[in-house]
Formats: C-alpha cells, sequence, structure tokens
C-alpha cells in the first residue's frame, strides 16, 4: 500500500507534464525553510520558461505544514504534495525520494533539503545549456557555518569520519554531491534510484567511480554557475556521520558495482549512436 496521497490545490487539477526538471522536497515541521527554499527556486527562474515543477513530501503529522498546502496559492500550477505516513521517519527517507521520484514529470531530477536556497538568476535557463546527456550533474554550493562565515564546497574539510583511503581513490572532497541532478532514465535503467536514505551519497560514488578504472565512462559533470546556499551545522557532520555508515556498506558491493555497469553499458551505448533522449530546447 502507498504511503502517501496528493493534495490537489484548489481550482488545480494534477495533469503530468513534460519538464525538464522536477526539484524534490522532503520536509519534516520546517515550513518557513521549506517556503524559503520554494520561493528561491521561483524568484530566481526565468519565469518565461514552464520547464520545472515542485515535488514535495511531508509527514502527516505536519499539521502546520498540511495547513499551509491546503491554502497554498499562487499562478503556478508546477507543485505536488506528497504527504507520507511517516514510517522509521529519518530511516525511510530513501522511501520519501522513491515516492517523489515516482511522481516526478521531469526528464532531470534535482534532490534538495529544506535548509538550503538557490543564488543563480535564471538558473532554470542556464540548465538548458547543460542537462543533454545521460548522466549526472552536480550544483555548486556555499555552506553557511555556524559562525557565519561562508565556505565554498570545494574548500570544505573532508570530515573525520569518513574513510580517507575511500577519497582519495575517488578523487574529490566527499561533500561536493550534496545537490544531483539525475535523469529520470536511471529508475529505468536500474529499478530503483538508490537502496539507502543518503541518495546524494550514492549517486556521487555511482556516478565517480564508474568515471574511474576500469570503466573509465564518463558520468557526471558540475555545473559550477549554478550555486546554491547551504546551512551546514555541526549537527550536520555528526548526524551524517552516523547515517553514513549504512551508505558505506554499499560500496563496491555487488549491487554498487551492477548499477556501474548498466549505466556505463547505456551511456556508452548512448554515445556511439549519438542520440540523446534529453536534449532540450530552449522556448522563448
Amino acid at each position: 500500500m502507498k504511503s502517501y496521497k496528493y493534495f490537489e490545490l484548489e481550482g488545480q487539477k494534477y495533469y503530468p507534464k513534460s519538464y525538464l526538471v522536477s526539484i524534490a522536497i522532503c520536509s519534516y515541521k520546517s515550513l518557513n525553510q521549506l517556503k524559503s527554499t520554494i520561493n528561491s527556486f521561483i524568484d530566481k527562474a526565468d519565469n518565461t520558461l514552464d520547464n520545472y515543477e515542485f515535488i514535495i513530501n511531508i509527514d502527516f503529522d505536519d499539521i502546520e505544514t498540511i495547513d499551509f498546502i491546503k491554502t497554498y496559492n499562487r499562478d503556478s500550477k508546477n507543485i505536488s504534495f506528497i504527504v507520507n505516513s511517516g514510517l522509521e521517519g529519518y530511516a525511510s527517507l530513501g522511501e520519501f525520494w522513491k515516492d517523489c521520484t515516482n511522481l516526478a514529470s521531469g526528464k532531470y531530477i534535482i534532490i534538495t533539503p529544506t535548509d538550503c536556497t538557490m543564488q543563480t538568476l535564471n538558473w532554470n535557463r542556464i540548465l538548458t545549456q547543460h542537462l543533454t546527456q545521460t548522466k549526472i550533474y552536480f550544483l555548486n554550493y556555499d555552506s553557511v557555518n555556524e559562525d557565519g562565515s561562508v565556505t565554498n564546497v570545494k574548500d570544505l574539510p573532508v570530515p573525520g569520519w569518513v574513510d580517507k583511503s575511500y577519497v582519495g581513490q575517488i578523487g574529490h572532497g566527499y561533500l561536493d554531491f550534496i545537490f544531483p541532478v539525475f535523469p529520470k532514465k536511471l529508475i529505468e535503467i536500474w529499478g530503483f534510484i538508490s537502496p539507502h536514505a543518503q541518495i546524494d551519497f550514492w549517486l556521487g560514488d555511482i556516478a565517480k567511480r564508474g568515471s574511474t578504472s576500469p570503466w573509465n565512462v564518463d558520468l557526471y559533470s558540475f555545473i559550477d554557475n549554478i550555486l546554491m546556499e547551504f546551512k551546514f551545522s555541526t549537527s550536520t557532520y555528526k548526524y551524517s556521520g552516523h547515517v553514513d555508515r549504512l551508505a558505506r556498506g554499499y560500496i563496491n558491493s555487488p549491487l554498487c558495482l551492477e548499477c556501474i555497469s548498466k549505466l556505463c553499458n547505456y551511456k556508452k551505448e548512448e554515445d556511439i549512436l549519438g542520440i540523446y533522449n534529453y536534449t532540450i530546447t530552449t522556448l522563448k
């Protein structure tokens, strides 16, 4: 049995439409942050392009947010809400992301938490220049630290609980894949999107490991000219260290290697044919 239901906004019906990108957000009792995140995307977008939508997943006991979405009224019709049963809380985050990706009508999906905001003007027009292939993209971001200072992701230290040998093997600072943008086609290729709650960790590992030996396939790109701002706290580091242990259990697992092989084979065939199903024509 599904753990959610749709809320149809007053005067609106849910009619599936093809978008360039779906912005998936899981939120728990953080209404002000959720509003800030949604509004930052809308306010910074080039609204001559109707090429993005929101899929918002909230818990059934988040009464304040449920009351808000019942009266939510914007000119935009590109927002859908999922109300989940709560399941096992954060441990079920993977299921909540799965519900979001299944509902998404975008050719690509952005995964984002609620403690962040879009900083780049016309971000959705810029995306039309980047999202052209079956590969995983990662957005640039600044971390707003607890003391008010700002650090770009490229300068963030690797947390002490991260396996340094793993970081050296993959060749990245671990934290640069917090904002993945991935083709929905992955669900068709794999049959799922992530085996655990840390979908960003999973996609980052797949993309970067598949780009090294023995596969050596170009599976990912960074989009440096789209900047997010992320409030990264000490508690985030500590809790991420706890849930990271589950995610690390999948590194080099048979499932991980199988998914890399499937994506690499698909990408090689796509490159040979020179046919990219995700080429977007920018409309004015």
